[in-house]
C-alpha cells in the first residue's frame, strides 16, 4: 500500500517508470507556493533538484513548456506565485466547506500502453506535509476502463474542470484535459497482472473514493452492499468533529479510535467533553510511535468485515465534514482503498483521559470556511479578465466592487463576468471590496500557451516551436 520510502520518493520512482508524460494535475489544501515551485515541480517532473539552483530551474521551466501543471488549492488560503514557472494555480471556491483532498497525478505512456499514476495522501504541497509531519500515503496505476479507480477519477476530474471560472480555448491543451484524455485512450480490458515486480506492483485493485462521485460519504463507500455492519474499526486521526455521530455512521461493533497528539505534544487532538460521549463499545487509544517528535497528520482507517479487511489512507478526518459525501454539504475529500490483513494495525498503548484536550480543534487548524469565495482569471488567449464570485447564500451581501490590477474598481455581483483590460505583472493581486472590508487574491492566469512573458531563461527555436505543436508529441524524458 504505503512500504518504505517518503512521498518524494515513490513520486519520483513513479515518474521514472513514464517514457512520455503528458499532464499533471496536483491538489492540495494548504499551497506553500515556495515549496512547490522548488521542490515539488522538479519531483513530478523528473528533475534533479540537487543539481544547482539556476540548473534546476531552467531544467523545470524547459519541461512545464512541454507538459501542462495545474495546480488546486482551498479558496481559504491565498497564496502568491512567483510566476517564475509557466504552471496553473487554481483556487476552488466553496463557500462553507473545504476543498481538502491530497492528491499527485501523472498521466503519459510506457511500453505502448497509457498510463496514469494517482497518489492518495494526507499530505499538503508543504513542508510540513512532504516532510515534518507523519502522513498517509497511498498509490494505484491505471491503464484499464475495467479498474474502479479509473471511472471514480475520471468523474473527480470532470467536477473539478466544472469548477471555477469556464475559459475557452483550454479543451485538450490544460493538464486536466490532458490526463482526461490519456484515461480515454485506455482499453476496456485488463492488461497487466497485479503481481509482477514493478512499480506498479499490488496497486491495480485499489479503490478509489472521491466525495463528489460518491456522494453519500466513506462510510457508506466502505461498506459498499454489505448488509452486516464491521466487526471492528480503528480510526486514527487528527481531528475529531462530532465524533459521536461519526462513529454511529461507522456502525462498527467496536470502534477504536486513535487521536494524534496536538503540534505542541501536550495533549491529544480528542477532547474531554468528546470522549465523554462515546459509548462503552468505543475504547481510544494512543498510538505507541506517537511520541511528539512529528505531528500525525495521518488519516488512515482500518475496517474488519469477519476475515476481511480494508484499509483506507487520504485526505478524511474522522468529523462530519470530512466523512460525509456531496449530498451532506461535506468537504471535498479522497481516498485510497485496499484489502489489507490483520498485521497492518500499529502498536497501540491505553490513554489517560486527562491527556485529553480540555477544547475541541478546529479541522486543520483552519478558519471558519470562507463565506465568500472568489477566483479572478487572466486569459491570455481571450485578453479578458474573467471571474466568477460565490458566497454563502444564507444572508444578504449587499454591493461587492473588484479592483483589477490597471483598473478602477468595479461592481460585481454573485455569479461570472468578464472585461477587457491589460495583462498582469507577474505574481499580480486583485482586490474584492465589500463595505469596509478587503478581500485580496492571487490572480490566476490561464491559456499559458498564448502569453508573450518569458518564464525562466528564454526558450529556444526548436523549444518555441515544439511548444506551437500544441504539447504534441509530449514531453520525453532525457
Amino acid at each position: 500500500m504505503s512500504g518504505l520510502g517518503t512521498i518524494r520518493e515513490r513520486v519520483e520512482r513513479a515518474f521514472e517508470y513514464f517514457e512520455t508524460l503528458d499532464g499533471v494535475v496536483l491538489t492540495t489544501f494548504n499551497l506553500n507556493t515556495g515549496f512547490l515551485e522548488d521542490q515539488v515541480l522538479p519531483t513530478v517532473l523528473g528533475v534533479d533538484a540537487e543539481r544547482g539552483t539556476e540548473a534546476c530551474r531552467d531544467e523545470v521551466h524547459k519541461r512545464l513548456g512541454k507538459t501542462p501543471c495545474t495546480v488546486f488549492y482551498d479558496a481559504v488560503n491565498r497564496p502568491v506565485t512567483a510566476g517564475r514557472y509557466r504552471y496553473v494555480a487554481r483556487q476552488v471556491t466553496l463557500p462553507g466547506r473545504f476543498f481538502h483532498p491530497k492528491l499527485v497525478i501523472l498521466s503519459g505512456q510506457s511500453g505502448g500502453t497509457d498510463w496514469v499514476y494517482l497518489a492518495v495522501s494526507s499530505a499538503n504541497l508543504t513542508l510540513s506535509g512532504w516532510g515534518r509531519n507523519a502522513e498517509s500515503f497511498g498509490e494505484t496505476w491505471i491503464h484499464t476502463r475495467s479498474q474502479q479507480s479509473w471511472e471514480a477519477l475520471d468523474g473527480f476530474l470532470d467536477w473539478l474542470s466544472k469548477r471555477g471560472v469556464s475559459v475557452d480555448g483550454q479543451e485538450g491543451g490544460d493538464a486536466v484535459s490532458r490526463v482526461r484524455g490519456t484515461l480515454n485512450k485506455m482499453s476496456d480490458r485488463r492488461r497487466f497482472s497485479d503481481v509482477d515486480d514493478e512499480p506498479w506492483s499490488g496497486t491495480l485493485h485499489a479503490e478509489f473514493y472521491a466525495s463528489v462521485v460518491h456522494t453519500r460519504g466513506l462510510p457508506e463507500f466502505i461498506q459498499g452492499r454489505r448488509s452486516r455492519p464491521p466487526t471492528s474499526l480503528f480510526a486514527y486521526s487528527p481531528y475529531w468533529g462530532d465524533v459521536e455521530n461519526m462513529v454511529k455512521a461507522w456502525g462498527a461493533r467496536e470502534t477504536n479510535l486513535v487521536p494524534a497528539l496536538s503540534r505542541d505534544g501536550s495533549t491529544f487532538g480528542l477532547s474531554r467533553e468528546q470522549a465523554e460521549k462515546l459509548d462503552g463499545k468505543t475504547i481510544v487509544f494512543r498510538n505507541s510511535d506517537d511520541d511528539g517528535d512529528r505531528f500525525w497528520h495521518m488519516k488512515a482507517y482500518w475496517i474488519e468485515h469477519g476475515q476481511n479487511v480494508r484499509i483506507a489512507v487520504g485526505s478524511c478526518n474522522f468529523t462530519n465534514a470530512g466523512l460525509s459525501g456531496e449530498d451532506a454539504g461535506g468537504n471535498v475529500e479522497a481516498m485510497l482503498v485496499f484489502e489489507g490483513n490483520h498485521d497492518w494495525l500499529p502498536e497501540h498503548d491505553d490513554v489517560d483521559l486527562e491527556n485529553l484536550a480540555t477544547e475541541e480543534q478546529a479541522e486543520e487548524e483552519a478558519p471558519v470556511p470562507a463565506k465568500v469565495a472568489i477566483e479572478v482569471v487572466w486569459d491570455w488567449l481571450g485578453k479578458t479578465w474573467k471571474w466568477l464570485l460565490d458566497v454563502d447564500r444564507d444572508k444578504e451581501w449587499g454591493e461587492f466592487r473588484l479592483e483589477l490590477p490597471g483598473l478602477d474598481p468595479f461592481t460585481i455581483h454573485i455569479g461570472s463576468g468578464e472585461k477587457h483590460g491589460v495583462p498582469p505583472k507577474s505574481g499580480a493581486l486583485f482586490t474584492l471590496h465589500h463595505g469596509s472590508d478587503e478581500i485580496k487574491g492571487a490572480v490566476v492566469e490561464v491559456n499559458l500557451d498564448h502569453s508573450p512573458r518569458t518564464y525562466g531563461k528564454p526558450l529556444t527555436a526548436k523549444d518555441i516551436m515544439d511548444s506551437w505543436l500544441g504539447r504534441v508529441p509530449a514531453m520525453e524524458r532525457g
